[in-house]
């Protein structure tokens, strides 16, 4: 399978699960609307309460569910087993911090790991510049190896928490890096082989 169906898998159920905040629905607990609901009403309720919800930082249980299903998805597109690691924090209501989405990250592309292609160059950042944390060496090795952004808000944030955009560019970021080394590099379907098409 090319990477280009990997990305739409994932990106996909990602986008669904964070659409689903963003509409002020939390992905456990979605449900359809009833028939007899009046519609002008649920319209204006739900308005106000996406303003509240999508500038608050992303739950934990929010950010189980979109590490679950990418857990999934992996396992189905690359022909592994699913649930080889164990999200590092449980469903609950409070705000996910930076160093869980870290652990929970490190767990998914180790475990995806085994289908590695290729290693591509490690990438050049200043150690400096990352926020000092009890994850430091975790926290270089993801930004060497390509799967955290050396810039972005999980290496120099300075909140311990993420907002919907933080979170949605983290897990994007890594699931791009996974998407790369899952496929083997050709002039078909590498942007950076094509011969300037």
């Amino acid at each position: 399978m090319n990477s280009r169906v990997f990305l739409m898998l994932i990106f996909s159920a990602t986008l669904f699960s964070l659409g689903e905040r963003a509409m002020g629905q939390s992905p456990s607990l979605s449900k359809a609307p009833r028939a007899d609901e009046n519609l002008p009403k649920a319209k204006a309720k739900s308005q106000t309460r996406n303003k509240s919800i999508a500038n608050g930082p992303v739950t934990r249980a929010e950010a189980h569910s979109v590490f679950v299903r990418a857990d999934s998805l992996c396992a189905r597109v690359l022909k592994t087993k699913p649930n080889q690691w164990k999200v590092p924090f449980k469903p609950e209501a409070s705000a996910v911090t930076r160093d869980e989405v870290l652990l929970a990250l490190d767990g998914l592309v180790n475990s995806c790991s085994q289908q590695f292609k290729y290693r591509p160059r490690d990438a050049r950042f200043d150690p400096k510049r990352i926020r000092p944390t009890r994850l430091q060496p975790k926290v270089n090795e993801l930004v060497r190896r390509g799967f955290v952004s050396p810039y972005g808000p999980l290496t120099t944030g300075k909140t311990e928490t993420l907002t919907l955009e933080e979170f949605g560019d983290a897990i994007a970021f890594a699931l791009v890096g996974i998407a790369d080394r899952t496929h083997t590099p050709s002039q078909k379907f590498s942007p950076a082989l094509m011969n300037g098409q």
